[in-house]
């Protein structure tokens, strides 16, 4: 009954989908990456292409936040003490991204569906992120934090 409350709330027939299921599912899989670099990514795609007629502006009047999220989420990975603490937030994020992708870009994915995709990548990469973290004593969270960033960026353009 959930999955299809969410799905019904979410989907909005006769109005152009913003993004396909599977993009909607991926979205939520690479923001696992970096949430605050593909909300901000699927905040400018609302912007410059589903906006036409301003039925998106109560969203995109918070893309000041989404900047602001963008830039703490980024810092933080790049730091290991604050990088595990992070991890929490990114999980709300992520949650928040399956939101966006059942509300605003009209996918017809449930929010469970995406946020379980955005979990389950969560845990593989909390998994290899606690690995290097360990084997280079930190110093390889910059490297890892960048490589993950410009990878989210790459993946939420190319399903954009």
């Amino acid at each position: 009954m959930v999955i299809a409350l969410a799905y019904h709330l979410g989907f909005r027939a006769g109005q152009r989908q913003g993004v396909s299921k599977v993009g909607v599912v991926g979205l939520t899989a690479a923001s696992a990456f970096s949430p605050g670099i593909v909300l901000l990514s699927i905040a400018y795609h609302v912007k410059g292409e589903m906006n036409g007629k301003g039925e998106y502006n109560w969203f995109l009047r918070w893309l000041w936040l989404f900047w602001v999220i963008c830039i703490v989420d980024v810092t933080l990975d790049m730091i290991p003490v604050a990088a595990t603490v992070n991890r929490i937030f990114e999980y709300l994020l992520i949650w928040f991204v399956a939101w966006v992708g059942a509300t605003v870009l009209n996918s017809g994915v449930s929010l469970l569906i995406g946020g379980l995709a955005g979990s389950g990548m969560q845990l593989l990469r909390q998994t290899y992120a606690v690995g290097t973290d360990h084997a280079t004593a930190g110093t390889g969270a910059p490297v890892r934090s960048v490589t993950e960033n410009v990878l989210a960026f790459i993946l939420s353009r190319v399903l954009l």
